[in-house]
C-alpha cells in the first residue's frame, strides 16, 4: 500500500468517525436553564416516576434508566393533576402537572445525562408524531431552599381530560411508594387518602 493510499484510507476513516460522532451526539435542543455545568439534565418527576421501581424499567427494552442523583423537591405554582386520558377501566386517568398559582407540587428531581433523558422522553411518548405530553420548564426548590429550573411533562391538550379523573389504586400506590422512598411522609399520607378506582 502506497503512502498516498494509506493517507486516503486514514482520511476516509476520520470522515466516517466524524459522521458517526455527529449522528450519535446530535440531540434535541433543551432550555439551557435545565442543564447544569456538567451537562446533566434536571428532570422533575411528580407521578409514577417518583418510584425507583418505575425508573428501573423506563429504559430501552424495559431496562433501568441511569441517573446521577435523585432528590426531593417541590414545584412552585403547580399542582398534581390526574388529567391524562388513561385506559379505562383498568387505568382511568394518569398523572399530569398543571399551573396553579400559590400551590406546590411535591416530587423529585433526577439529574441525568442527555442520553438518559432522551430515553425517558421517548418512554413517555416523545417519539410519537403526536406526543401525549409536552415538555415545560418549572421552578423547583430543594430541601436546602435553593430554587432551580427543571424540565417536566405536562399533558398535551389533545390527551387531556376535561376534568381530573380518579386514578387506579395500583397507579396511585406507585406514586405513594415513591413519595415514601423520598421521605415525603406527609405527602404520601395525603395520597393514601385520595379516592382511587378499583376495577
Amino acid at each position: 500500500m502506497t503512502m498516498r493510499t494509506t493517507r486516503a484510507a486514514a482520511l476516509l476513516l476520520q470522515a466516517a468517525a466524524a459522521i458517526t460522532t455527529t449522528t450519535t451526539t446530535t440531540l434535541r435542543p433543551l432550555p439551557a436553564s435545565v442543564v447544569d455545568a456538567n451537562g446533566l439534565v434536571r428532570y422533575f418527576a411528580f407521578g409514577s416516576n417518583l418510584a425507583k421501581s418505575k425508573m428501573g424499567s423506563r429504559g430501552k427494552n424495559s431496562s433501568a434508566l441511569a441517573y446521577e442523583r435523585r432528590w426531593p423537591a417541590v414545584a412552585h405554582d403547580q399542582r398534581l393533576a390526574f388529567n391524562m386520558r388513561g385506559f379505562p377501566p383498568l387505568e382511568p386517568a394518569m398523572a399530569g402537572i398543571e399551573p396553579s398559582p400559590g400551590q406546590e407540587c411535591p416530587g423529585c428531581v433526577y439529574e441525568m445525562s442527555r442520553d438518559a433523558y432522551e430515553a425517558l422522553w421517548r418512554s413517555e411518548g416523545g417519539a410519537m408524531k403526536k406526543t401525549p405530553y409536552q415538555e415545560v420548564v418549572v421552578s423547583v426548590r430543594d430541601a436546602s431552599g435553593r430554587d432551580v429550573d427543571a424540565i417536566t411533562c405536562q399533558v398535551s391538550a389533545w390527551a387531556a381530560l376535561r376534568r381530573d379523573g380518579v386514578p387506579s389504586a395500583r397507579y396511585l400506590g406507585i406514586i405513594e411508594e415513591g413519595a415514601r422512598e423520598l421521605g415525603l411522609v406527609d405527602y404520601a399520607d395525603a395520597l393514601s387518602k385520595r379516592p382511587r378506582a378499583n376495577p
